[in-house]
């Protein structure tokens, strides 16, 4: 038997036609494959720069609270600062303890500086005070002292009762601190 032409043909076509499909399929292969692999790339970059932003995250986090806490001491320093002068400036303490004094009703006999020395970065003088007055308003006075804006540190108190009746005498000495701006010492007073 003779096999037509269309028929050949057919054959032909059918086996081109696989050709290309077999060729097709092969090419697809090949790019899925590709594309498999760098899809699998790209995923392990995502997981890579997943757990990179996840560090960056932590490390902004850990910024962000070093930031409040540096704020929180700036604030501390400055209450800080305005207790500590930039000088000594006795006078102004003299006239807030002879104050303190009068609204409570202690007698000071005597208020005495002492040397200025130094501390580091500040100074500090030492602050002699003799008074006489009731119990409870030595104690009322020397709680204002401790309330002072300016920063200070009661070294020695004694209170002794006295011969007068209901009176007491009191004895203390207190550091007075300031900046040490450059060794620079202002003592002066009243």
């Amino acid at each position: 038997m003779r096999t037509t032409p269309s028929i050949r043909i057919r054959a032909v076509d059918w086996v081109a036609f696989g050709g290309v499909l077999l060729l097709a399929f092969l090419v697809a292969y090949v790019l899925i494959g590709s594309c498999l692999k760098r899809i699998q790339a790209l995923n392990e970059e995502q997981q890579a720069l997943a757990l990179e932003l996840d560090h960056l995250t932590e490390v902004s986090s850990a910024v962000t609270q070093a930031e409040e806490v540096l704020e929180q001491l700036k604030a501390g320093m400055s209450q800080i600062d305005e207790r500590l002068p930039p000088s000594m400036d006795f006078a102004t303490f003299y006239t807030a303890l002879t104050d303190f004094a009068e609204e409570l009703d202690v007698a000071i006999a005597a208020i005495r500086p002492g040397d200025i020395s130094e501390k580091g970065d500040y100074v500090v003088m030492p602050v002699s005070v003799t008074a006489h007055g009731r119990f409870s308003s030595l104690h009322r006075f020397i709680f204002a002292i401790g309330n002072l804006r300016r920063l200070n540190k009661l070294e020695r108190l004694q209170i002794a009762a006295t011969p007068e009746p209901g009176t007491c005498s009191l004895e203390m000495t207190l550091g007075l601190y300031a900046a040490d701006q450059h060794g620079e010492h202002d003592a002066e007073g009243p």
